[in-house]
């Protein structure tokens, strides 16, 4: 669950499921004539018939992934995938058979979570281009120029004085600053693109599979300047700063 939502929606779903389970369990044990041997047999049946969900793996990792598949379960790794899942048949009878949500509720859940996740994604796609351009670019073009002053200043001085820190570096700054200048050129043209998708779904689908993967990519080459970048030029605090300052 991502920090910023409420654990209600999630509790929701995780205790209607439950409930109705508990539900069937009642029945059966009602019409047994003997309690314990009807508790016994149901506790048999249930583990048999549901025991490929026990997993003491890694639920985070692609092992988990092909176990799910192997197993016939799900392994829904974005919202876009997950969400339409409010839509199906089978969750509708079941929360209108608990009187937790009706059929029309469930798709009012679906359309709202939906475009929620549009925006968000979409905000943290201008704020990243916004960042990239006011904020890394110039900075990391700054401390470049300072470096290649300084190899020139010290060919000025002596021509055998080596700079091979300075000119390195710079080579790396500026071939990372040309390859994060594309990589915003992109976002900002997969966010236009995004705008032509009319199917709520399908725009969901394709912030998940084309703008998410962009914005990860420019958020690697934006870590690795970090790491080369001084920190005298670098215009946000780093995660030792943030740690080890308050």
């Amino acid at each position: 669950l991502g920090s910023s939502a409420s654990v209600s929606g999630p509790n929701i779903v995780l205790n209607t499921a439950v409930a109705d389970v508990l539900s069937d369990f009642a029945d059966t044990r009602e019409k047994a004539d003997n309690f314990n041997e009807a508790v016994m047999r149901i506790i048999g049946e249930t583990f048999k018939n549901h025991k490929r969900i026990v997993y003491n793996g890694n639920n985070y990792c692609d092992e988990w992934r092909e176990q799910a598949k192997e197993r016939g379960l799900l392994a829904l790794m974005s919202a876009p995938e997950a969400l339409p899942l409010f839509k199906s048949e089978k969750n509708k009878k079941l929360f209108a058979k608990h009187k937790v949500f009706t059929a029309s509720e469930l798709e009012s859940r679906y359309a709202l979570l939906t475009e929620n996740y549009i925006k968000v994604i979409t905000i943290e796609a201008q704020t990243l281009i916004s960042i990239a351009n006011r904020d890394i670019l110039p900075a990391a073009a700054e401390y470049c120029a300072v470096l290649t002053k300084a190899a020139l200043d010290k060919k000025a001085v002596d021509v055998s004085l080596k700079s091979s820190y300075e000119m390195d570096t710079a080579k790396k700054i500026s071939a990372l600053c040309d390859n994060l200048h594309t990589e915003v050129a992109q976002m900002k043209k997969c966010l236009s693109e995004s705008a032509d998708i009319k199917c709520t779904q399908e725009r969901a689908e394709f912030f998940s599979s084309v703008v998410c993967p962009a914005m990860e990519k420019a958020r690697l080459t934006i870590d690795e300047l970090e790491s080369v970048v001084a920190a005298k030029y670098w215009p946000f605090p780093i995660y030792s700063d943030i740690l080890f300052s308050v």
